[in-house]
């Protein structure tokens, strides 16, 4: 009986021995086999969040060996940031041999400007666990709006420019950049200036065209994405509106007429005085008078600062004083109208030329209707010998007295010329005689 008892338990013994060996191994093949699962990618979007931003965490494992792996969970965790899914990955499942696996958790960058450090960990069912460190870095630094273009003084109610710059500074590309103005009595004709996506360092203009209909203040805002969240900036400048000092500004002067009996040439220069370019400038005259053909109006067309060009118009009035109409665009489009008013008897009496200003005051030297003291016009006219009707004072006594001498200094040469030519003639004649 007791030797009976002996074998029963010696295979009792050898059974555990057996089963332990076995599970030792089994144990050493799962060891083996979770050591051969690794993190092969981390993703963090945004890259770089802000201070309360929302952030989304990828993680890539890989089972590179031959054998599938069990893994009973995943978990990330963190002293500093709160894991919004941190029970997400409760139960994994099984990791096939040489295949990957994307795991993505969201957390919230609940802390000041700095760099924190989470912790994934891989729990294996027949095995221990994988550990990871994660490094992720908040930083605030915002999107920069700044204006670096735009008038010292908004002329009232017309157009201009204004040059806005967003940059990003920041180490992460910023995406979804729209910039927009707003203001008390400020009108833009874009709704919203669209950038896009901003890399990192990099910087875009968006120009707008403002309408300041008085002193405000202007705000550019600008809205952006750090991943999916949103975020703005924006600047603020001064509005202060008045005639701007930069500028297109017409003048007229060198005024002259030809004509009579209600029937009218009128020949003069327009001049831009001002500090812009001035576009589609168009002259011609209005009512009272009547413009006529061939020269209804004259289409001068652009003019640069301090240039001028010559126009011509024909009309016919019966009253004595008519208005001269300039129109002309500036360089943001805005149209202008300045009206001369001139005296058709002042012009033709030989009084004053009348440079004026677009606005109507007048300048200029003596004139008369023929062009003035010396007779000529602006197209040619009688010239010297024209000139002979009004007065002795008129008489060109000296032009006279040179031509006079010009005449005798030709006949006195003409005179010499003959007499050496008859000479030569006459020695001729005698040495042929003598020979």
């Amino acid at each position: 009986m007791s030797k009976f008892r002996n074998i029963i338990l010696f295979l009792l013994i050898a059974s555990l021995c057996t089963g332990a060996s076995h599970a030792a191994l089994l144990n050493e093949e799962a060891e083996t086999a979770a050591g051969q699962v690794t993190v092969t990618n981390v993703t963090v979007n945004p890259s770089v969040p802000m201070m309360d931003d929302t952030a989304t965490i990828t993680i890539t494992i890989k089972n590179n060996g031959d054998t599938a792996v069990p893994i009973s969970t995943a978990r990330l965790y963190s002293d500093e940031l709160r894991i919004i899914n941190d029970k997400t990955y409760g139960a994994v499942g099984t990791l096939g041999a040489g295949n990957s696996m994307m795991l993505t958790f969201s957390i919230t960058a609940d802390a000041r400007d700095g760099i924190y450090y989470l912790w994934f960990y891989l729990d294996f069912r027949d095995a221990g666990s994988l550990k990871y460190h994660i490094p992720i870095t908040i930083e605030s630094t915002p999107l920069l709006v700044s204006v670096i273009d735009a008038p010292e003084i908004f002329q009232t109610g017309a157009k201009q420019k204004v040059t806005v710059l967003v940059a990003n500074p920041r180490d992460n590309e910023l995406t979804g950049v729209n910039v927009i103005l707003e203001g008390e009595g400020i009108q833009t004709t874009q709704s919203v200036g669209f950038v896009g996506t901003l890399p990192p360092g990099s910087s875009k203009e968006v120009l707008f065209d403002v309408t300041a209909n008085q002193d405000t203040i202007l705000s550019c805002i600008a809205t952006y994405r750090n991943g999916i969240n949103e975020h703005t900036a924006d600047t603020k400048i001064p509005v202060r509106t008045g005639d701007g000092k930069i500028r297109a500004e017409v003048i007229v002067n060198n005024i002259e007429l030809a004509g009579g009996t209600g029937k009218y040439t009128l020949t003069a220069d327009v001049t831009n005085a001002g500090l812009d370019e001035a576009y589609s400038i168009v002259t011609t005259v209005s009512d009272p008078a009547v413009p006529t053909d061939p020269y209804r109006s004259y289409i001068v067309g652009s003019l640069e600062p301090d240039d001028f060009s010559s126009f011509e118009l024909t009309f016919s009035s019966r009253v004595n004083e008519i208005p001269l109409l300039i129109t002309y665009k500036d360089s943001y489009g805005n149209d202008y109208a300045k009206e001369v008013t001139l005296n058709l008897n002042e012009i033709m009496g030989g009084g004053q030329s009348m440079g004026a200003e677009a606005g109507g005051s007048f300048s200029g030297d003596p004139m008369s209707s023929q062009g003035g003291p010396g007779g000529s016009t602006r197209g040619g006219g009688p010239g010297m010998m024209g000139s002979f009707g009004a007065g002795m004072n008129h008489i060109p006594v000296m032009e006279i007295g040179i031509g006079i001498v010009v005449l005798i200094l030709i006949v006195a040469g003409f005179l010499l010329f003959r007499r050496i030519r008859n000479k030569r003639k006459l020695m001729k004649r005698l040495e042929q005689h003598s020979g």
